[in-house]
């Protein structure tokens, strides 16, 4: 899904312009700054998604799950620098 956002905000808006309609829901349509938070938080859940599904296999143990998520921090504290 998150790989999927260019395509939905294209659609969306596409659909909103034709509809032409005036409604909350419209207006953050063709909001720039909902796309462009959105996108952000698209690129943080991103770099989550990998070490999330690797955590629910059936193979992970407490020992790579603790050490996925505690390189995830560290990923997320980096970027956040």
């Amino acid at each position: 899904m998150v790989k999927s956002l260019p395509r939905f905000q294209k659609a969306l808006r596409d659909w909103g312009r034709k509809t032409g309609e005036k409604t909350a829901i419209m207006d953050v349509l063709m909001d720039m700054m909902f796309w462009d938070k959105l996108e952000q938080l698209a690129k943080i859940l991103a770099v989550i998604d990998e070490p999330l599904r690797m955590s629910e296999s059936q193979s992970s143990s407490v020992v790579k799950v603790a050490k996925r998520w505690f390189n995830l921090r560290e990923t997320l504290e980096e970027k956040g620098k």
